[in-house]
């Protein structure tokens, strides 16, 4: 599941987090409750999610914990080690859109 393109619904599970860039590049960290329905069992995936530039600014100012949202972006599989020195592999998606209602 590398690079992989995908449109999924969730809400937020904390407050959008925004920095910038050592080039000031906006990008904003949600992370994102997914839940997935197989048959009669019911399941949350957490999505750590990076959004950029204007779209990453609206982000913070329109978000905040629990909006709900849609995502559509690419999936990509990150690998570091801790300082533990333990072997971590997670998802992110860099998202191209992100859709919220403010109603």
């Amino acid at each position: 599941m590398n690079n992989t393109n995908e449109t999924f619904l969730g809400r937020l599970g904390k407050e959008p987090e925004l920095a910038y860039t050592p080039k000031q590049k906006a990008v904003c960290t949600l992370s994102v409750a997914v839940n997935h329905k197989v048959g009669e069992d019911e399941n949350t995936e957490w999505v750590k999610v990076k959004v950029w530039e204007r779209q990453a600014e609206l982000c913070k100012v329109q978000l905040k914990k629990g909006s709900q949202i849609f995502v559509n972006g690419k999936r990509e599989k990150k690998e570091f080690t801790n300082k533990d020195g333990k072997h971590v592999v997670y998802n992110e998606v860099n998202a191209q859109l992100v859709g919220f209602s403010n109603v």
